[in-house]
């Protein structure tokens, strides 16, 4: 897949950030856990560092750029949520997989020290991305009570600072499975404070997570959780019948575009406090083989679309003045270009420094928790992100 280095092969993101078509038309006891000594400290909560930022600055550190650990900038970043390790039906995590031989590695351990010695919070990114997986978790108390008790045992022995759940639910989960979504996070939850002194739990969601057909129930996740993730990206994605932005911040109330970034963060504010919120943002774009590459949003034509990395659109040289354009709704570039080897037109929609700092203001304007990255790495070693965050945040 382009932009991912041969390390390892990886999805481009977590998963559709966006709720399914029929909903894209609308808008117990905590378990007892067995005291277990952490190897290194967990971080404070409020870490002495974190003074001068103004925002959360959270993270996602996939173990397939882990081999871009050495140009973080951890003074610009509050938390580092590393992506991430698997739920098994049975309650234990997937240990053959190469997210848990990332999170053991010699490379994480060094991230883990480096962000001990910058006050930078480590949190473990759990996923189940499968529906019958979630299902069968959540189900089942005696499953809930063993995943609670292996994850936040593993977090424990490597002294970190938290856990981010991933579960994305396709579809209708209907009510049962939504309230048994919303106990066990609130047993997670329970069970990580008590074990972990000072320690945050967060909740990635789709950006149309808010709507009730859902798998979340903001409202009542809240209460129990530190932080909601929104992932404010893939509005238009691989399965999309067009090209189009990745995260238009509006667009949706002028009708060009079903749902918008600004429309989305809007339904939230009304079930969960803007502080808990953490607004995602891509570094990264799609291309699509279009029918016709200088026509926006053109419809997708044959062929596979492509991920391009952030740092893959600003080293390509057919994103040049000729072919560049922007979208002022959408506030997003996109530019296009022509191959030759199969005669086909692409387009290339992605995010950079311009379109994220529209949505940095955003997120300072509505007094949001803060700034989410999916994802590290993906920047390389360019510096105008970081420099970006650091305008916008430091203060």
């Amino acid at each position: 897949m382009v932009g991912i280095t041969p390390l390892e092969a990886a999805p481009a993101n977590k998963g559709a950030s966006l709720v399914p078509k029929d909903i894209q038309q609308i808008q117990t006891n905590a378990p007892i856990i067995a005291k277990e000594k952490p190897s290194q400290p967990s971080q404070p909560v409020n870490p002495t560092k974190q003074e001068s930022l103004k925002r959360e600055v959270f993270g996602f550190l996939p173990y397939w750029k882990l081999d871009q650990a050495s140009n973080l900038h951890y003074n610009l970043l509050s938390t580092i949520a590393y992506f991430g390790v698997t739920a098994d039906d049975n309650g234990g995590i997937v240990e053959e997989d190469p997210g848990f031989t990332g999170w053991v590695s010699p490379t994480m351990e060094t991230v883990r020290q480096k962000a001990r010695e910058n006050n930078v919070r480590i949190v473990l990114t759990l996923e189940a991305m499968t529906n019958n997986r979630i299902e069968n978790i959540l189900n089942d108390p005696a499953t809930r009570t063993r995943l609670i008790n292996r994850t936040v045992a593993e977090v424990n022995s490597k002294g970190g600072g938290g856990i981010n759940l991933d579960f994305e639910y396709v579809g209708d989960p209907g009510p049962i499975v939504r309230k048994e979504f919303t106990d066990f996070t609130k047993e997670m939850a329970d069970a990580l404070h008590r074990e972990i002194p000072g320690s945050e739990i967060s909740v990635d969601v789709y950006a149309g997570g808010s709507h009730p057909s859902t798998l979340y129930d903001v409202s009542a996740l809240t209460p129990s959780i530190d932080k909601i993730f929104i992932m404010g990206y893939d509005f238009y994605s691989p399965g999309s019948d067009n090209a189009g932005p990745v995260a238009p911040l509006y667009g949706a109330q002028e009708g060009k575009y079903y749902l918008d970034v600004a429309t989305a963060v809007d339904e939230f504010l009304k079930v969960a406090p803007a502080e808990k919120i953490i607004l995602g943002v891509p570094y990264y774009g799609w291309d699509w083989p279009v029918y016709d590459g200088k026509d926006p949003r053109s419809a997708k034509s044959w062929g596979g679309t492509e991920m391009k990395t952030y740092a893959l659109t600003q080293e390509d040289s057919d994103n040049n003045d000729g072919s560049r354009n922007w979208d002022d709704l959408a506030k997003e570039p996109w530019y296009w270009w022509w191959n030759p080897t199969n005669e086909t037109w692409h387009q290339v929609w992605y995010e950079d420094a311009a379109s994220l700092g529209f949505k940095y203001d955003f997120i300072n304007q509505k007094n949001l928790g803060g700034a989410g990255i999916w994802a590290l790495g993906y920047d390389q070693n360019r510096p105008e992100l970081w420099d970006l965050l650091k305008n916008k945040f430091f203060g």
